[in-house]
């Protein structure tokens, strides 16, 4: 038990808190030391815990990582699936730009690279017009992830 004098104005304050938010005095000074003491005493933590906590925020930004590159790889899975056609996006400057290509393209594969900036390199098809022959019916591109976002366009997705 514990007896607590506090100014009259801010026992009017409290009092008035309480009642509106449906708490006792009782339980908003109790969590308001909680709260104190839980942020004031975090510079005197035992080091393992210290350690610890650091660890716990590495793994969450770790499984935040991981739930980037599985929403990618879902992403890429479904226009593979769904036999996505993509062309290239305007280019108003005219300017020779790598990572555009013209006509239908689809994305057939992909390789996920974790030790790599770029992650994820999509393996792409040009589905080159009828009568053609030879090699030239049979072009195959890789770009990354970035690159085809940034200059592809979707235009035509089967159901």
């Amino acid at each position: 038990m514990l007896t607590l004098r506090l100014p009259s104005e801010l026992e009017d304050t409290l009092a008035f808190f309480a009642s509106s938010r449906g708490f006792s005095k009782n339980a908003v000074i109790a969590d308001a030391l909680r709260e104190y003491i839980e942020r004031h005493y975090e510079d005197e933590k035992p080091l393992e815990t210290a350690v610890l906590d650091h660890r716990i925020e590495e793994v969450k930004k770790l499984i935040d990582a991981d739930r980037d590159q599985y929403r990618d790889a879902a992403e890429i899975s479904d226009w593979i699936e769904r036999r996505v056609i993509w062309t290239a996006r305007d280019n108003p400057s005219g300017a020779p730009d790598h990572g555009r290509i013209y006509g239908r393209n689809i994305v057939t594969g992909f390789n996920y690279d974790k030790d790599s900036d770029c992650k994820y390199h999509l393996i792409v098809d040009h589905l080159s017009p009828n009568g053609r022959r030879g090699f030239e019916r049979h072009h195959r591109y890789i770009f990354t992830l970035d690159e085809w976002r940034k200059n592809m366009q979707v235009i035509h997705k089967q159901p």
